[in-house]
């Protein structure tokens, strides 16, 4: 995950390192990356050829700053083209911070399976829900837990919907037909 941060945010300059972790906490993936983490990560990335680390003439203390390769660049693309599977919020909220480098129908493709892993989890959150109240033991802070877990894979849900309209994506579910 934070090669994908790294080489995305180098994509579109170059950046010293206290400028990459800045802005990964600034993109909306989670809190950003320690430096303990970044700059191994640097390191890793130079080393792969992904990306080149210079010294700019008149550079105040001698920052490095480092530019993605096209090498890089590639790696770039696989990584923010790899969804496989079910990911993370975190995992997801960083590949969408950069789909503006995906072609239109790789997009679409990430976020019709977001949407189909969102309305399994809603799917599951109702059978659960079901399953509680027909309980009699059930007390209201475990009911409100469930309830939280409908309502925020409604409002993932219908997020979704909004961004493949925006997308131009004809015929999105609309969300009453998951609630079923």
């Amino acid at each position: 995950m934070i090669d994908l941060a790294i080489l995305g945010l180098l994509k579109d300059e170059p950046l010293h390192g206290y400028e990459l972790r800045k802005r990964v906490a600034g993109i909306g993936a989670g809190s950003g990356f320690s430096y303990g983490s970044l700059y191994p990560a640097l390191r890793r990335l130079e080393r792969d050829g992904h990306i080149l680390k210079t010294r700019p003439a008149g550079s105040i203390r001698g920052k490095k700053v480092y530019a993605l390769t096209p090498h890089g660049n590639a790696r770039f693309l696989v990584l923010l083209g790899a969804g496989d599977g079910p990911e993370t919020e975190r995992g997801f909220a960083l590949r969408l911070a950069f789909f503006r480098h995906l072609a239109l129908d790789a997009r679409l493709e990430a976020l019709q399976d977001r949407r189909a892993e969102t309305a399994e989890r809603l799917h599951e959150a109702h059978k659960a829900r079901r399953a509680a109240l027909r309980s009699a033991t059930v007390e209201r802070y475990t009911r409100a837990l469930l309830d939280r877990a409908v309502q925020h894979q409604e409002v993932e849900l219908r997020w979704i919907d909004a961004l493949l309209v925006e997308e131009g994506e004809p015929g999105t579910h609309a969300l009453h037909e998951e609630l079923a």
